[in-house]
């Protein structure tokens, strides 16, 4: 009788061990998931923000482009002394003053 009782609890025991090694498994890989989540979320968000920059860079390169344009248009109109005295100056409005 009593080597019955000790069998029946150790039976409980194991099935209780078995039970928590299963929730133990699944949250384990409910948390592998979501840090994967994480992770790609994370990624997405370097992509986004690199091609931002990227964009900022090519708007900054093109308003550059537009002022060296415009300089040279204003130089064209105005004359090339008139330019090189405001270039070395640092004076671009010097130029525009005379155009």
């Amino acid at each position: 009788m009593m080597e019955t009782k000790v069998h029946m609890v150790r039976d409980a025991q194991c099935a209780e061990k078995d039970a928590i090694k299963k929730e133990l498994s699944a949250e384990e890989k409910r948390l592998d998931d979501e840090m994967e989540v994480d992770r790609v979320n994370a990624i997405r968000i370097e992509e986004e923000i690199a091609r931002k920059r990227k964009n900022e860079r090519m708007i900054g390169a093109m308003m550059i482009m537009d002022q060296i344009k415009h300089n040279q248009q204003v130089c064209d109109h105005v004359g090339a002394p008139i330019c090189v005295a405001a270039w070395r100056s640092g004076s671009v409005a010097v130029l525009d003053q005379r155009s």
